[in-house]
């Protein structure tokens, strides 16, 4: 079982991980720099999966409408906006 402030935490690491990604694929075009785009790639892929994998069993849980977990889900491809939505939409679950 996870708690709302664990899924918390994944979305906040999610996001960043996202916003770096963005940023060294950036770097990778203007400054032929792939290496960060190699290293944070898998990274955020795995800390994507887990968050959706935690929202689905946060929705579970919880008995969230299914419309809830797809804001979640697609507020994570806006950087930074994930965990804002998210720390809202967990407002009321428990801890």
């Amino acid at each position: 079982m996870i708690t709302a402030k664990q899924f918390k935490v994944i979305a906040a690491v999610e996001s960043v991980s996202w916003a770096c990604l963005l940023v060294f694929t950036i770097l990778k075009y203007a400054a032929d720099w792939p290496k960060g785009v190699q290293i944070f790639g898998p990274i955020h892929g795995v800390l994507f999966i887990a968050l959706v994998g935690s929202a689905y069993i946060l929705m579970q849980a919880n008995h969230w409408p299914l419309n809830r977990f797809v804001r979640i889900v697609l507020s994570s491809f806006v950087p930074l906006y994930g965990y804002v939505l998210i720390d809202h939409e967990t407002g009321s679950a428990p801890a």
